[in-house]
């Protein structure tokens, strides 16, 4: 018996199968992976996950608004283009004059 054969997932169909999806998924390499093994509303992470990413957000807030940039968290989907990966940072600062129509962002200033 052999094993299943998986065939790569084309951007175009990660992202019209995204608006469909109860739950978040990253695109690596053409493959999707879902994050959390959870739904949007059940994450499946940590209260100290959950404060770290609130502190290094709430840290960062002043200097990314003197700086123009915008924050996000991990609902925000992150489009790396020399890749064409899309991932879920859990904090990003996102800036330059695109910065908050451009969705999903693909050029942050930082993602942890």
């Amino acid at each position: 018996m052999s094993a299943p054969s998986l065939k790569p997932m084309s951007v175009k169909d990660y992202l019209h199968s995204e608006e469909a999806s109860t739950f978040k998924r990253e695109y690596v390499g053409g493959f999707v992976y879902p994050l959390h093994g959870g739904t949007r509303a059940q994450a499946g992470t940590t209260a100290g996950h959950v404060r770290i990413c609130r502190n290094i957000t709430a840290a960062l807030d002043a200097a990314a608004m003197k700086a123009g940039c915008d924050l996000f968290q991990s609902d925000m989907k992150l489009r790396v283009q020399a890749t064409d990966n899309f991932y879920y940072p859990d904090v990003m600062a996102v800036c330059g004059p695109n910065s908050r129509r451009e969705t999903p962002p693909s050029s942050p200033r930082r993602a942890c």
